[in-house]
């Protein structure tokens, strides 16, 4: 009885997963056309060349796109101060990059790689972006939402989310929604910048990379060279930041002010907390953590430089300076360590050699 019951279990997982498997359509992608058609149903598209495009698209629908080592690249007469394919009302967008090295890349031309909801949405239906693999190129930013456009979801498990301009971020929330980086490298002039909604670092790395700058701004980022930034945005929405592990680093690592002086009641809206993870200053003048309005929100994790200001009480923090020649030192003892290994083996064989001749 026992076998014949997990005989018809496996009956019908594979029944299903069959049925499953059969609603799934690939499709091989070439160029324009083909891409477009692609995207008009749930489908899974996967690149078989380098494409460019003459006009933004828009994912409506759930869509793997499988960038198989290949680029999506606009032509050199598109110019949009948006993003050059957007994520819109009730579709899904999974980025998967099967053989490495694939990308999608706005150019200078275009403000964005991906932007969460088309400016023309309307409604209030999820618009959900899963990146696993390949890479997101944007002039100012690799990911972007809108400030007045809510109910997203960005998750990025993997890939590398890049914005090339100085005054660049490498993903930009300005709406209610949700970022979960559970891996991957995102990185620009500043790293991430949240101004409403929720943001889950699990791990990855986070970087800012030019000189930090902070400037008040009602419509769009205000910071440069962090990498993150929590700055509330001019529509006083809430903000929550969980950060349990990853590496995050700028001139300032973790940047959080209040550009816009909303008042107390307001800024009552943001919650921090910083679990874990490695928060690092990486030009002078800079500090691994600063908050204007916070304090009390570290409860582990390791900073170069003092973050005594925003501990926790019971918080288990290590606080401690990375300096070059701590770095030095470790590479030589692992070097010296190395040579040591090395020549025990070389005496253990000779002994061996000696023990078979006599």
């Amino acid at each position: 009885m026992k076998k014949k019951f997990i005989l018809f279990l496996i009956m019908l997982f594979t029944c299903v997963f069959s049925v499953k498997a059969a609603t799934v359509q690939y499709f091989d992608v070439s160029d324009e056309k083909s891409l477009d058609d692609c995207l008009k149903q749930d489908n899974m598209c996967k690149l078989t060349s380098d494409i460019t495009i003459t006009s933004s698209k828009s994912i409506e629908n759930r869509t793997v796109l499988d960038l198989n080592g290949h680029i999506i690249q606009p032509s050199s007469d598109l110019k949009l101060e948006t993003g050059l394919i957007f994520v819109g009302r009730g579709g899904k967008l999974t980025i998967d990059d099967s053989t490495g090295k694939g990308k999608i890349t706005s150019g200078n031309n275009i403000y964005a790689a991906i932007q969460m909801i088309n400016p023309g949405d309307t409604g209030e239906e999820l618009a959900e972006l899963v990146v696993n693999n390949g890479t997101l190129e944007g002039y100012y930013y690799g990911i972007t939402g809108n400030g007045k456009r809510n109910n997203t979801s960005v998750t990025v498990n993997g890939g590398n989310i890049k914005a090339t301009n100085e005054d660049s971020t490498g993903i930009f929330q300005p709406q209610m929604g949700k970022t979960i980086i559970n891996g991957g490298v995102i990185e620009g002039g500043t790293g991430i910048e949240i101004r409403s909604g929720n943001l889950t670092v699990k791990d990855g790395t986070i970087k800012g990379t030019s000189t930090f700058l902070a400037k008040a701004n009602a419509s769009g980022t205000t910071t440069t060279g962090t990498g993150i930034t929590v700055a509330q945005h001019s529509t006083k929405n809430s903000i929550n930041v969980d950060i349990d592990g990853g590496n995050i680093s700028g001139q300032n690592a973790f940047y959080e002010w209040n550009p816009q002086k909303n008042d107390a009641a307001s800024i009552k809206k943001i919650s921090i907390d910083i679990n874990g993870g490695d928060f690092k200053t990486i030009l002078s003048g800079g500090a691994s953590v600063y908050s204007e309005d916070l304090t009390g929100f570290i409860y582990g994790g390791t900073f170069n430089t003092d973050v005594d200001k925003y501990r926790a009480a019971d918080s288990k923090t290590v606080s401690k300076i990375i300096d070059n020649t701590e770095s030095s030192n470790k590479g030589f003892g692992i070097f010296y360590g190395f040579l040591i290994l090395s020549a025990l083996c070389i005496i253990y064989y000779v002994y061996k050699q000696y023990k078979k001749v006599n």
